[in-house]
């Protein structure tokens, strides 16, 4: 049986569905201390999005900077 954390994560939103599934699926891909640049860096509005998807997308991971923006602005919930 799942884990309740794995229940939420899976759980279809009505504001953002796979698009917030994606936040989470790129933050539980990384190690603990990749996930936790990650995460400071989407809850840091002083990082612009642009540079966190360059980032990303030099490692072969695609978000886009709409996705982020959305994050932010609390569309997607927090991680």
């Amino acid at each position: 049986m799942a884990g309740l954390a794995d229940e939420i994560k899976n759980e279809p939103s009505e504001h953002g569905g796979l698009k917030r599934r994606r936040i989470w699926q790129i933050a539980d891909s990384l190690d603990a201390e990749d996930r936790a640049a990650f995460v400071t860096a989407l809850n840091d509005f002083t990082v612009p999005a642009a540079s966190i998807r360059r980032v990303l997308a030099k490692r072969g991971i695609r978000l886009s900077e709409s996705v982020i923006s959305n994050y932010r602005n609390g569309h997607y919930g927090t991680i």
